[in-house]
């Protein structure tokens, strides 16, 4: 099945706008996402969340978990299942690409207001991850190169 094709199919429901369904404690997997949905999803992130992190951003992400949960260390991990940059990926046609912001709209917004979060708390803690981030990616570095 292609992406225009499984997009297109309902019996995909459940897969469209799915964090936006997470976050707004939707059980009901049948229904569509609404924007009262959304709203719910939204408020769910500014009450209950301490922290908001990125996965493009994981380094910095696990930094500011440290510094706001008031970690003593910080995990060293490998990084796997990575694409190299220079490999040729694989072309999305504008078809695909506009059925993906149509289905996934709600998900767009909410990742729109995460980013907007970290950002806050990249910016709140702009002097800790100045010192701080440079450190951790070279032990990251060192610990990727002999484990």
């Amino acid at each position: 099945v292609d992406i225009e094709t499984f997009f297109e199919d309902e019996v995909y429901l459940y897969a469209i706008n799915a964090q936006t369904r997470y976050l707004a404690g939707m059980k009901d997997h049948s229904q569509p996402v609404t924007e009262a949905d959304f709203e719910v999803a939204a408020a769910n992130i500014e009450k209950h969340f301490y922290i908001v992190g990125l996965m493009e951003e994981f380094d910095t992400t696990m930094l500011l978990f440290k510094k706001k949960l008031g970690w003593s260390g910080l995990p060293l991990y490998k990084r796997a299942n990575v694409t190299p940059k220079d490999k040729e990926r694989k072309q999305i046609s504008e078809r695909a690409k506009s059925i993906i912001r149509e289905k996934f709209t709600y998900d767009f917004r909410l990742y729109e207001l995460a980013q907007k979060r970290f950002q806050e708390h990249v910016e709140e803690n702009k002097s800790f991850l100045s010192w701080n981030k440079p450190y951790y990616g070279l032990r990251l570095r060192i610990h990727q190169k002999f484990r």
